[in-house]
């Protein structure tokens, strides 16, 4: 049959290893490329956020609100029927408003029920598993993520079928395998995946043909 579209993304943001702390729904953002600018401005919001935080982070739940502030920077808001989230995040920051909140800009969630409740309509969802340093900020080289539901996975079958490729081209394909880890990349990893992610790649480590939602 035909490939599926991909298009509701969540970002879920694991600071311990049982919950997410937060996530974040893209209405639009489900691609293979989308995904990663996704990820790149969020990073770059966070690196933004603490660089200009002139306060230190003293306890782990000081660490908890900051970075959960960090996410919120990113996006625009909090959507009005998470009344949770918004007192919360209101707890911490009077002034704040959700006006701005907008599903194709990034919404976020910081409540068990408003998480599950966003991972529920994703289509794509890519698990960061975020790392701290002694001084309780990001820690953004021993942060890793987990990218595997942005692509398709066992699509050799699909690939012929549909006549996108013959066997022949496939098999050259595995001869020229690559060497992603999809489940274990860090946001380093990301400009070299939008340059130089094919469309289409023969997985060796999975052993597996893998293509871009596109």
């Amino acid at each position: 049959g035909k490939i599926p579209m991909g298009q509701r993304l969540v970002i879920a943001n694991y600071t311990t290893e049982l919950e997410p702390t937060n996530a974040i729904y893209y209405h639009w953002s489900a691609y293979t490329n989308s995904a990663l600018e996704e990820l790149n401005g969020l990073r770059d919001a966070i690196v933004d956020y603490y660089e200009n935080l002139d306060t230190e982070i003293k306890t782990e739940e000081d660490q908890k609100n900051h970075f959960n502030l960090a996410c919120l920077s990113a996006i625009s808001g909090i959507t009005g029927r998470d009344e949770k989230s918004l007192k919360y995040i209101q707890s911490l920051n009077p002034d704040y408003t959700n006006e701005d909140a907008n599903r194709n800009e990034g919404i976020i969630s910081f409540t068990d029920e408003g998480v599950e409740n966003l991972l529920f309509w994703s289509e794509g969802t890519v698990c960061i598993y975020w790392e701290f340093n002694e001084d309780r900020t990001p820690n953004f080289e021993k942060t890793t993520f987990d990218f595997n539901s942005l692509v398709f996975n066992e699509v050799e079958e699909e690939l012929v079928d549909e006549g996108y490729y013959s066997r022949n081209q496939l098999n050259n394909m595995k001869r020229h395998g690559l060497n992603y880890d999809l489940e274990v990349l860090s946001f380093d990893d990301i400009t070299e995946l939008q340059d130089n992610l094919p469309s289409v790649w023969y997985d060796n480590k999975a052993q597996i043909f893998r293509c871009k939602i596109e």
